[in-house]
């Protein structure tokens, strides 16, 4: 680090009768708080003499959707081991770019209790579509599915699949937990039933059941056994849409609806790791729900951008946690290990490959951020107001009239978890949070607790390991590129008496620095 020039100075009184010396540093801005911004108007700065007995560290933040020019890759030379790969691989289902342009109300008909949709009984056999992994429509991985539970809220379909054992308990069991969570969850994250009846949206109504489909996914089992990793669910939002309308705007015939409300289940996942399927119901049932109530209710003229609504599903299985009685290790806390190495690649871009374990652990900590700094009841008016993405964010702060009221705000102290991953108040992931609801007549308490992020470790191919948020303590000029929404935190050490701010404020204009001392 560039070091200050102390000057000094002899002023001589024009009556020659004493002289006086300033011998100390002239800068034109001295550090005295524990956090300050450091902008590029700033010239030369001093640190106080009371701060420089402390640890000092350079906290560089992204707030853009650019890629930006940062500090030292503190990974880059390190191979993760394997088990900090997820077992679990998304599979991202195709989107229908829905406009207002493209939907059209039905004035023949109106929302309504009653049903047109037919009532299926356990035995019942159907031919569903699943998708490859191309996203192309595949007639027979579901055909002859055969209905094993009826719910209160919903269907559970089965096909079976040779080396693949299920019970018929197990698939019931399946039945419950959603039942146990429907009621719970719609009232958080919104009603699945669209507030407006267009041409071009299946017909739902407070009769219809969600149909639960439990099958091979994509054939790849044989794989699937082999390496531990495959697709545990996914929600298409295509089988809500009619295929009339769906052929009208793409004739390759790829893409083909079942014209039903639908979460599509791996069979395999379910027979080896239920307790992550039963996560995965709700993260998926969230999907679902964030279409209707963003994208459907608003007439096509918003949709969520991946990383939000993924981060509301993770956001959804945190909240159910407790619901679903799922240990933390199904819940999505479990990517935490990835996230306190990750987490200046950001959240809002969505990465391909290996990578997108980062996007996930990294919307998901954020979300969890949200969370459990302004609550329960604010996550219910995030994922039910008419907005999506940073803007949703905004708009929920400010109806609930939190102590932030926009997205920069909040994200400008986010990086105290990385700084301060034991607090248990201020800017934390470490507190718990909770709320009761009235629920169909029912009280209904939600909980969450605290996220350490000291408590996750993860283990390199190399034998090394890292516990806690990853901090540079190697220096910060080996250039890394800083994701949209990422940061990131170096340690200068103690005994600072001077910063450079020359060198991190010459590019990337956009970039916000704090200096902070602990």
């Amino acid at each position: 680090m560039k070091k200050f020039t102390y000057v000094f100075g002899l002023v001589l009184c024009a009556s020659l009768l004493f002289s006086s010396c300033d011998f100390g540093p002239k800068y034109d801005v001295e550090i005295e708080s524990i956090v300050t911004e450091i902008t590029s108007d700033m010239g030369s700065v001093g640190i106080s003499e009371k701060l420089q007995s402390k640890k000092a560290f350079l906290v560089q933040m992204n707030p853009s959707e650019d890629v930006l020019d940062c500090a030292s890759d503190f990974i880059s030379d390190k191979t993760l081991a394997g088990s900090l790969k997820m077992k679990n691989i998304p599979f991202s289902a195709k989107r229908f770019d829905l406009t207002s342009d493209s939907l059209h109300i039905n004035n023949s008909r109106t929302v309504t209790s009653e049903s047109s949709e037919t009532v299926y009984s356990v035995g019942d056999s159907l031919n569903f579509y699943a998708q490859n992994e191309d996203n192309t429509a595949n007639s027979t991985l579901a055909a002859n599915s055969i209905c094993k539970a009826v719910g209160k809220h919903c269907y559970v379909w089965y096909k079976a699949k040779s080396g693949i054992t299920i019970s018929d308990s197990k698939l019931k069991s399946l039945a419950d937990k959603f039942d146990g969570i429907y009621e719970k969850e719609t009232y958080i994250f919104g009603s699945n039933i669209p507030e407006i009846e267009f041409d071009e949206i299946i017909d739902v109504s407070n009769e219809t059941k969600i149909n639960i489909l439990v099958y091979d996914l994509f054939g790849d089992y044989e794989t699937t056994k082999q390496t531990q990793a495959g697709t545990y669910g996914y929600f298409y939002q295509g089988d809500m849409l009619t295929n009339e309308y769906i052929s009208s705007i793409d004739t390759s015939g790829d893409y083909i609806s079942n014209e039903k409300e639908l979460i599509h289940i791996d069979s395999y996942f379910l027979s080896e790791d239920e307790e992550s399927i039963i996560s995965t119901l709700a993260h998926e049932f969230q999907h679902m729900l964030n279409f209707v109530n963003k994208s459907v209710n608003n007439s096509g003229r918003i949709a969520s951008s991946t990383w939000f609504d993924e981060m509301m599903s993770m956001v959804c299985e945190d909240i159910m946690q407790t619901q679903l009685g799922i240990s933390n290790d199904g819940a999505p806390r479990s990517r935490m290990p990835t996230f306190n190495i990750g987490y200046y690649l950001g959240f809002t871009e969505w990465y391909n490959g290996d990578d997108i374990y980062y996007s996930y652990a990294n919307a998901y900590a954020f979300g969890a951020f949200l969370l459990r700094n302004f609550g329960i009841d604010f996550i219910r008016e995030l994922a039910q107001n008419p907005y999506v993405d940073k803007t949703a964010i905004t708009n929920a702060l400010v109806s609930k009239n939190c102590s932030l009221s926009s997205f920069d705000e909040v994200f400008e102290n986010y990086w105290n978890v990385i700084l301060y991953p034991d607090a248990t108040s201020g800017w934390t992931l470490n507190k718990a949070v909770e709320q009761t609801y009235s629920i169909n007549g029912s009280d209904v308490t939600f909980k969450c607790t605290a996220i350490n992020l000291n408590d996750y470790t993860v283990r390199f191919n190399d034998g090394s390991s890292l516990t806690g948020p990853a901090v540079i303590k190697d220096g910060y000029n080996s250039g890394v590129t800083l994701g949209p929404c990422g940061m990131i935190v170096t340690y200068l050490g103690t005994g600072l008496q001077s910063f450079d701010v020359s060198e991190f404020t010459k590019a990337d204009q956009n970039k916000k620095i704090f200096l902070v001392f602990n």
